[in-house]
């Protein structure tokens, strides 16, 4: 089960890095869902607290801009 909650949440987290050109109502409703999926999955317990620190790392970093994500 833990392989599936990572896959659906690294589609998630995707899904949010593709709309950077969307509208900041569509970036947030994704975001949202990001993150959703990644505390579902920890409340669950099928992902590890190391994940559960990554893939929010991750979703907070999808969110900005790409100029800032990189510096």
């Amino acid at each position: 089960m833990s392989e599936l909650s990572r896959m659906l949440i690294r589609r998630a987290i995707a899904d949010l890095q593709r709309s950077a050109p969307a509208s900041p109502a569509n970036r947030a409703i994704n975001y949202a869902y990001a993150i959703g999926m990644i505390d579902l999955a920890h409340a669950e317990e099928t992902i590890t607290v190391a994940d559960y620190d990554e893939f929010r790392r991750q979703a907070q970093l999808a969110q900005l801009p790409k100029e800032a994500a990189n510096a």
